[in-house]
């Protein structure tokens, strides 16, 4: 259940920028993130299906702690 749209989710996407290291050309995106032009990055998305049991199990161990 989404509190700010109060609907039950069923999908979410993970999007990930596949960052770059090449010592020849003089790049490090792990070291300086903030120079990354996500323009020049591969970039893909992951949809997945909420398990809504692992969900609610999950809630409740973190509860139980």
């Amino acid at each position: 259940m989404s509190k700010k749209l109060n609907e039950k989710v069923e999908m979410y996407t993970i999007v990930a920028a596949f960052l770059k290291e090449d010592k020849q050309l003089n790049i490090n995106d792990y070291l300086e993130p903030e120079k990354v032009d996500l323009n020049e990055r591969i970039i893909k998305a992951y949809p997945f299906k909420v398990n809504e049991h692992e969900v609610l199990s999950d809630i409740k161990e973190v509860k139980d702690w």
